[in-house]
């Protein structure tokens, strides 16, 4: 009998004991025990003769203009930032494709409260237009070490668009908000009143829109960048892949492996259909 159960549908799973973020600080150690890792740093410009990007114009914290010459550029920007980064300009009809590529941005609110469990769930989702929030999850559930003893954290996700009426609430507004759609879920008895603490933070481009005829300004994007022999696009953002962070960390090793004579397919990674991330499985038997 075939499995029809998609992967994301796991009892179990491995997460580090102080948050996600331990993935990247390790691999960053790494990286800087021989290089360095310039962060806040904002690329601005990416300089090229037609047929190779020449150097980088990035912006570093201070706000300076800073100038960096490579041999090869591997990309996780957003694909049409790379685009219309592009100096000389790309085309007309390039950078009008970029135009119809979009993001959807996200906002979060974590909310922290006086109890060591609100749920026993990993995540929920909201299919309710009366609800703002579309998920939310408990990191504690994860990991004890996230929060402090006998303390508890909500995340609460907020898809929209950045500039839209939710990403320009001010975070008192949207902490509001969010104990308001809170007070009327039966999580916990008297929830909005445990509340100790709050944190909220903006996420741009966090997920790519496949909309109606994407794949025909993608696709001409993606023709347009291979003209480049020294430019390596992977992420979801260099891509424009709606992939998790598994794919992502798996596409950058491939990247770099490419580096040093390999072949990969980078944009074949996350081919396993069981994967379900998109349309659903098949259910004949």
């Amino acid at each position: 009998k075939r499995n029809n159960t998609p992967k994301t549908l796991i009892e179990s799973f491995r997460y580090p004991r102080y948050g996600i973020g331990e993935i990247s600080l390790r691999m960053g150690a790494r990286i800087e025990a021989e290089n360095r890792i310039f962060r806040r740093a904002r690329v601005r410009t990416l300089l090229h003769d037609g047929s190779r990007i020449m150097a980088v114009l990035w912006e570093d914290e201070k706000g300076e203009i800073r100038c960096h010459e490579a041999t090869h550029y591997l990309s996780s920007i957003p694909i049409t930032e790379v685009v219309r980064g592009l100096d000389p300009p790309a085309p007309p009809e390039i950078l009008a494709a970029a135009e119809r590529l979009r993001f959807r941005s996200l906002v979060v609110v974590a909310l922290f409260f006086d109890c060591p469990q609100v749920t026993e769930t990993s995540w929920i989702y909201f299919p309710d237009p009366q609800i703002g929030f579309g998920r939310i999850h408990e990191p504690n559930n994860w990991s004890r070490d996230l929060v402090p003893e006998g303390r508890s954290c909500l995340v609460f996700e907020y898809f929209c668009t950045a500039g839209d009426e939710v990403w320009s609430l001010d975070d008192a507004a949207l902490v509001e908000r969010t104990l308001a759609d809170l007070s009327r879920l039966d999580l916990h008895p008297r929830l909005p009143e445990r509340v100790i603490d709050r944190c909220v933070v903006r996420l741009r481009n966090a997920y790519p829109i496949y909309e109606i005829g994407f794949k025909e300004p993608l696709g001409r994007i993606m023709r347009y960048i291979r003209n480049f022999s020294n430019l390596t696009l992977m992420g979801r953002y260099g891509t424009y892949k709606y992939i998790n962070m598994d794919h992502s960390i798996e596409m950058g090793m491939k990247a770099a492996e490419n580096l040093l004579g390999r072949r990969h397919d980078l944009l074949g990674v996350d081919a396993d259909p069981a994967y379900l991330e998109g349309p659903p499985l098949d259910s004949a038997a």
